[in-house]
């Protein structure tokens, strides 16, 4: 779980620098539920916040298709634009990963 937090705040941080506003604001929340339900220690608590996690990587619009750019009005030089999406990505391909194999294993135990 810890591998999470460090992950969406990695994440919250990338977004909040480059003005990506409306997903900050919705990562931002479901990491403040996540941080509660991991302290809280309740099983169900956990599994929720890890399935609404979940839910923001599917379907059309979805947190996959955030691409940071200047065109889309967010505060990012065309020089940075690369690296920047690339490290987004590979953050949101890794907490996919790890968030679907936590929901995996709370489900099995």
């Amino acid at each position: 779980m810890k591998k999470i937090r460090i992950l969406l705040r990695e994440t919250v941080t990338i977004l909040a620098a480059h003005g990506v506003e409306q997903w900050n604001v919705v990562l931002a929340d479901l990491q403040e539920r996540f941080e509660k339900a991991n302290a809280s220690g309740v099983v169900s608590l956990m599994a929720a916040a890890l399935e609404d996690l979940k839910e923001l990587f599917g379907g059309m619009g979805s947190f996959n298709d955030v691409f940071i750019s200047p065109e889309a009005g967010h505060h990012i030089s065309r020089t940075e634009v690369n690296r920047v999406n690339e490290r987004f990505q590979h953050l949101l391909a890794i907490l996919y990963q790890i968030v679907t194999g936590e929901i995996d294993r709370i489900r099995r135990s």
